[in-house]
């Protein structure tokens, strides 16, 4: 059986496959399966990333030009960096 997890207080429970809600915090929380809540971790640290390489970008390829780069080619590796770390374009 599947382990489910209350995204509110984080109680855990065993139960058959299913949509079930939270005994202690009430219908508003939805349990999840704990599989599913791998993906949604994942999907939150991409979105961290992708936030913190937009916050980056000009102080990433300005130290790189200074390294004596070409901005055009650090440009480039930065898009595909950043679309490889995160699954979105810069």
């Amino acid at each position: 059986m599947p382990i489910y997890r209350c995204p509110k207080c984080g109680r855990t429970i065993e139960l058959p496959e299913g949509k079930y809600y939270c005994k202690v915090c009430g219908p508003t929380a939805i349990m999840v399966k704990v599989d599913s809540i791998k993906e949604e971790i994942k999907k939150r640290i991409q979105s961290m990333l992708y936030k913190e390489w937009k916050e980056h970008e000009d102080y990433v390829i300005r130290e790189l030009v200074k390294e004596g780069y070409p901005e055009p080619y650090v440009r480039e590796a930065l898009k595909e960096v950043v679309m490889e770390t995160t699954g979105r374009p810069l």
